[in-house]
């Protein structure tokens, strides 16, 4: 199944190592957060976004706002 940020990585026309200059890791610390994108620190996604244009971003927070009500769920 792909991620969401395999997704928008992918819409954005962004390689791996694009998006690991972004978060200032090395390629193969992106691939893991690729795969487990729940992962990435808040500083991160800001990072993300900053690098994404409408689409990637767009996707990027609809799967996080997905997310937040199991957050929060008390």
């Amino acid at each position: 199944m792909t991620s969401w940020l395999e997704k928008a990585r992918k819409e954005e026309n962004l390689t791996l190592e694009d998006c690991a200059s972004a978060l200032g890791c090395s390629r193969a610390t992106f691939e893991s957060r690729v795969k487990n994108p729940g992962t990435l620190s808040i500083n991160e996604l800001c990072a993300l976004d900053k690098k994404f244009s409408k689409r990637g971003a767009r996707i990027a927070r609809d799967a996080i706002k997905d997310a937040l009500p199991n957050f929060f769920t008390i």
